[in-house]
C-alpha cells in the first residue's frame, strides 16, 4: 500500500488498464471517505463540466503521519504545561510573528517583524490603532483554543472582515452581497492553474456545502481540516485575502483539536514549502485524479509534521536552558523576590520576542501579588548592579545584561 499512487500516475504505470475502473474501485472502496464536496477539474487552463466528489483513501502513510502529529501535540502540550507564564507568552508571540510573516509572504504581502511585534504589543489597547492589530487579535483566539463557529454564510464574511481589516485594498473588497461577484483567475502570465466559479450565486451552494462539511463528523478531524482548507481555496469566495483567511481558518481548527503552537506553525512551514503546497492544490484538480484528495491531505499533514518537529526541538532545548539558568539564579541570588524578578527576565531572554526585554508594567502584571514599591526598588538595584539594563525610558523597559545572561547559561 505504500506504493499507492495518484490516479494520474497510475494511468501512466498501467497503460493497458482502464483508468475509470481503477477510479471506481477506489471511490467505492469500503474504507474510502466521501466528503459531499464537488469540483470541476481544470484541463488546459479551462474548468471542465465534469463534476467529481472529493474522496479520500486513508492509506497507511496518512494514518502513520496522523498518529505522529497527535503524539507530537501531546508532547508539546506537556512541555507547555511546564513553562512559566512569561516563557509561554514569549514563545507563543515569537512563533506568531513567524506565522503572520509567513502567511503574508505566501501572498506577496510585505510584512516586517517589527510591524507584527508592534501589533502584538497593541492588543488590548483600544485607543491604539496599528497595522495588523485585528489580524493579531484574531490569532490570539488560537492561544485560548477557541472553537470556530461558522453556521451561515454571514458568519464567514464577518470573520473575514475582522481578520483582514485594513489589509485589503478598497478595489479588492467583496463586490457582491457577501462575497465576490466577479471573475477571478489563479495563475501567472503563462499558465492558469484555477478558475473559480465567477458569480456569488454560482458558488454559494458550494460554500453552504463547505459549512455543512466542517460542522459534520464525516472525517477524522485532521483529515477534515485539510480537506476543508483545500475546498475553501477552491471556491475562492473573495477577490483578495483568500489564502490568508483560509490558512487562518485551518489554524484555528488545528488549535482547537491539537495545541496552540502546532496551530500557528502551519503558514510559516507552508512558506518554506511553497512549491509542494501549490503543487498539491494543482494535483487535486487534475482531471485524471477524478477528485481524489488523498495526496493533498498527506502533503499538508507532512508540512504540519515538519513544523511540529522544529517547534519540539526548540521547546526541548529552551526548557533545558531554562532549568539550568534557574538553578544558577537560585545559587547567585538570596533574596526570594529578587530571584523571582531575575527569573522573569531569564524567561524573556530565552524565549525572546523584542530582544528579551520586559516593560516594568509587564513585570508588575506577572508579579501582581507582590508590593509594587518593593518590586520597583529591586528593579532599580538590579539595574545599578548591571544585572539588568534599560532599553527604553518611556515606557520603562529592561532586559538581562548579556554578560549576566552568559553567566547564568554557562
Amino acid at each position: 500500500m505504500d506504493k499507492y499512487q495518484s490516479l494520474r500516475i497510475w494511468s501512466y504505470q498501467h497503460p493497458n488498464e482502464t483508468l475509470e475502473n481503477e477510479y471506481l474501485a477506489r471511490f467505492k472502496g469500503v474504507t474510502t471517505l466521501k466528503t459531499g464536496l464537488y469540483l470541476n477539474p481544470i484541463s488546459h487552463g479551462q474548468r471542465i463540466l465534469q463534476t467529481y466528489e472529493l474522496f479520500l483513501v486513508p492509506i497507511p502513510k496518512i494514518l502513520r503521519i496522523q498518529d505522529e502529529i497527535w503524539r507530537n501535540s501531546h508532547k508539546i502540550t506537556n512541555l507547555i504545561k511546564k513553562l512559566p507564564p512569561v516563557a509561554f507568552t514569549q514563545l507563543f508571540n515569537q512563533t506568531l510573528v513567524a506565522e503572520i510573516i509567513g502567511t503574508n509572504n505566501i501572498e506577496g504581502v510585505k510584512t516586517t517583524k517589527q510591524e507584527v511585534q508592534t501589533a502584538i504589543a497593541s492588543v488590548g489597547k483600544s485607543e491604539e490603532k496599528v497595522r495588523l492589530q485585528s489580524f493579531v487579535r484574531m490569532y490570539f483566539k488560537i492561544k485560548q483554543q477557541e472553537e470556530l463557529k461558522i453556521n451561515e454564510l454571514a458568519d464567514l464574511r464577518k470573520l473575514y472582515d475582522h481578520l483582514l481589516v485594513g489589509e485589503i485594498a478598497t478595489t479588492d473588497l467583496p463586490d457582491g452581497v457577501l462575497f465576490r461577484n466577479s471573475f477571478v483567475r489563479i495563475g501567472n502570465d503563462l499558465k492558469t492553474v484555477h478558475i473559480p466559479k465567477s458569480s456569488e450565486k454560482q458558488f454559494e451552494p458550494d460554500l453552504l456545502n463547505w459549512i455543512k462539511f466542517i460542522n459534520a463528523k464525516i472525517l477524522p478531524s485532521l483529515m477534515k481540516a485539510f480537506v476543508a482548507h483545500y475546498y475553501f481555496e477552491y471556491i475562492h469566495p473573495f477577490k483578495d485575502g483568500n489564502g490568508r483567511f483560509g490558512r487562518y481558518l485551518t489554524c484555528v481548527y488545528l488549535g482547537h483539536e491539537l495545541d496552540p503552537l502546532t496551530a500557528i506553525i502551519f503558514s510559516n512551514e507552508v512558506d518554506h514549502e511553497r512549491s509542494k503546497y501549490y503543487k498539491a492544490f494543482i494535483e487535486v484538480e487534475e482531471p485524471k485524479n477524478h477528485g481524489e484528495i488523498t495526496f493533498f491531505v498527506h502533503d499538508m499533514m507532512q508540512i504540519l509534521l515538519q513544523g511540529q518537529q522544529k517547534i519540539l526541538t526548540e521547546l526541548e532545548e529552551k526548557w533545558q536552558l531554562l532549568k539550568h539558568g534557574r538553578s544558577q539564579v537560585t545559587k547567585d541570588i538570596d533574596d526570594p523576590l529578587m530571584r523571582k524578578l531575575v527569573f522573569l527576565y531569564l524567561q524573556a531572554a530565552i524565549f525572546k520576542v523584542a530582544n528579551g526585554a520586559l516593560k516594568d508594567d509587564e513585570v508588575k502584571h506577572y508579579l501582581k501579588d507582590e508590593v509594587w514599591s518593593k518590586i520597583w526598588l529591586l528593579l532599580d538595584i538590579l539595574t545599578k548592579r548591571g544585572i539588568l539594563i534599560k532599553t527604553k525610558n518611556a515606557p520603562l523597559t529592561r532586559r538581562l545584561a548579556d554578560s549576566y545572561l552568559d553567566k547564568l547559561l554557562s
